[in-house]
């Protein structure tokens, strides 16, 4: 049986060979710039209810439309919709503007 010490021992050895060969190999990779990325098309397929101003309305330039829209449902009953909470930021990420 392996005695603490042995097994903190073993434990920060383990780390430590770890930590060092990845500081050693590691290198910073850097996107491309859009234009190049290769990609042409980006989809969201969501199983709930939520529009493009919930997942991509905080991106600069997004020409979402969420003021002034009526739906109706099935019973021919009509819905404006509304603004979300004034500081909701969508996604957890900081106001882009």
């Amino acid at each position: 049986m392996l005695s603490r010490r042995e097994m903190l021992f073993g434990s920060a050895a383990g780390l430590a060979t770890l930590a060092s060969g990845r500081t050693g190999f590691a290198k910073k990779r850097l996107l491309p710039h859009p234009e190049n990325s290769g990609i042409k098309h980006v989809v969201v397929v969501t199983v709930e209810n939520r529009s493009f101003d919930h997942l991509l309305g905080w991106l600069p330039g997004a020409d979402g439309m969420q003021e002034g829209l009526i739906y109706g449902d099935s019973a021919g009953n009509q819905f404006e919709t509304y603004a979300l909470a004034p500081d909701y930021q969508g996604c957890l990420n900081v106001d882009p503007d």
